[in-house]
């Protein structure tokens, strides 16, 4: 189990590394409507990718010192810090999308219907 949330906190600062430096622009495509998504400008990239890396410092930060020798007391600050752990990430999402321009995504081939749906 600790190697499975190694390779998860990798990814996570790796990926908001990435996300951070390179800045990249990018469609995030709508789970319910297959070819609309979001479309993340590299200013909302490197704000995810910082957020990303923000969480990933919490989570290693908690991962390192709660596997010491020592007993680890759970005091309020630990439980703020867990709850932010979790939250951020998700409000960064819903920030992202609420600022992000959302319509057809460029890949995907669709009929000026489908299009127009993506506007709603």
């Amino acid at each position: 189990m600790r190697l499975f949330l190694i390779f998860n906190w990798l990814i996570i600062i790796f990926l908001g590394l990435y996300l951070s430096w390179i800045a990249p622009a990018f469609e995030m495509p709508d789970r319910l409507a297959p070819g609309c998504g979001w479309w993340i400008t590299p200013p909302l990239s490197r704000a995810l990718g910082l957020s990303l890396l923000a969480v990933g410092g919490a989570a290693g930060y908690i991962f390192f010192l709660s596997h010491r020798r020592q007993p680890l007391r759970l005091d309020p600050l630990w439980q703020i810090l867990y709850f932010s752990t979790l939250v951020v990430p998700a409000l960064v999402l819903i920030l992202l999308s609420a600022i992000a321009a959302y319509g057809p995504l460029a890949h995907t081939h669709q009929p000026p219907a489908a299009q127009v749906k993506c506007m709603r």
